[in-house]
């Protein structure tokens, strides 16, 4: 997370001028957003882990990876599959160092990259945006459904994981209290998306055969997947 909440996962992303984003430099509320994101990680990634089936996955890109704690946890529970975290050069470097802590250097890579003007590398068949859409607009998202549908093969996945809100829009009731917290951040159109906004984002983007896979627990965390 980044300003205040760039990023759940990322506590170092810095602006670029090909995206335009700025970040208020200093900000004194950091240290507390960073831990409160920190202890709601702790509790969803075992919903990613548990709902992300990579059984028929050889290399994903974890578009946005922050500190690589999402690749880390998920190239735990599969051994077989290897990841690439995508982030600005900053963040990316952080990434390599815990990546490393953890023994994994064989199976993750990094490269830096700005996840809205640079090109996805290729060579992946899954791309997962984790607790990454709640932070853009639906047109920034369709944006960057469409740069991962570039990148994929044909049949290729595209996964998404954040909390998600009920098609009504008023529950779960843990979703709406999450949305006052995002009232909070200066990241404008950060907030808690439908499931079915997301099934949208993917046809515009070109894929097919969406699927909900709800977390089942007391958080609203869940991940949507589709194939190219």
């Amino acid at each position: 997370m980044s300003g205040r909440a760039w990023r759940w996962n990322d506590a170092s992303r810095q602006p670029t001028s090909s995206s335009g984003r700025t970040q208020a430099p200093e900000d004194p509320e950091l240290p507390r957003a960073v831990g409160n994101q920190e202890v709601l990680r702790l509790l969803s990634n075992p919903v990613l882990v548990e709902k992300a089936d990579l059984t028929q996955v050889r290399r994903v890109l974890d578009v946005g990876g922050g500190d690589g704690v999402n690749a880390i946890a998920l190239a735990q529970a599969n051994p077989g599959v290897e990841f690439t975290v995508l982030d600005l050069p900053g963040t990316v470097e952080i990434a390599r160092k815990k990546i490393a802590e953890h023994g994994l250097s064989d199976r993750i890579s990094v490269r830096a990259a700005d996840i809205f003007a640079d090109t996805y590398p290729t060579g992946h068949d899954c791309v997962l945006f984790a607790n990454q859409l709640v932070i853009w607009s639906p047109e920034e998202n369709v944006r960057l459904l469409r740069k991962a549908h570039a990148a994929l093969p044909d049949g290729g996945r595209v996964l998404v994981f954040n909390a998600m809100s009920d098609d009504s829009g008023d529950g779960p009731l843990y979703a709406a209290l999450d949305n006052v917290y995002f009232a909070t951040l200066p990241a404008a159109s950060s907030t808690i998306y439908r499931w079915g906004q997301y099934e949208e984002w993917f046809a515009a983007a070109g894929f097919v055969k969406p699927e909900r896979l709800p977390g089942g627990r007391w958080t609203p965390h869940g991940v949507i997947s589709a194939v190219k």
